[in-house]
């Protein structure tokens, strides 16, 4: 996943089974493939609660407030994903514990057409604090304070 675009730099998160060599024909791994494009991805975190800890964060706290009041979110869905839109709408979700103990839900999400692009936005969020690094060999502070996933 590509987020945080400026000028050309980019940062690329990946789930980390791409980095685990494959055992059919080439042998490689395929972030092994992307480096040979140039391309320099980074692991997203493994932990399921982590990572929905992450999002919620991003979708509870918002970066700032308006003039009007109105909350700036940390990041928006791009508009042509609708898959993603649609999941972020209930689509994506956990099941409850069958225990009955207050709203209490399953670490993994139920698995269906949203998971894939779901995990992919969770990888990608999980490095959102790489915004407050420098970008290399531009000088500037800090990456802006939101980004299109």
């Amino acid at each position: 996943m590509e987020w945080a675009k400026l000028g050309g730099f980019s940062i690329h998160v990946v789930d980390q089974a791409a980095f685990t060599p494959s055992r059919i024909i080439t042998k490689t791994a395929v972030v092994d493939i992307m480096r040979k494009f140039g391309v320099f991805p980074i692991p997203g975190e493994i932990s399921f609660s982590k990572r929905r800890q992450i999002v919620e964060d991003l979708l509870i706290k918002p970066i700032m407030w308006t003039d009007d009041g109105r909350a700036i979110p940390r990041w928006r869905v791009h508009e042509r994903c609708v898959l993603l839109r649609e999941g972020m709408q209930g689509g994506y979700h956990y099941p409850k514990n069958l225990s009955g103990i207050g709203d209490m839900y399953k670490p993994i999400a139920v698995k269906n057409k949203f998971s894939h692009i779901a995990n992919a936005m969770e990888y990608a969020s999980s490095k959102v604090g790489l915004m407050d690094y420098n970008i290399p060999f531009e000088g500037r502070r800090k990456l802006p304070s939101m980004n299109r996933i």
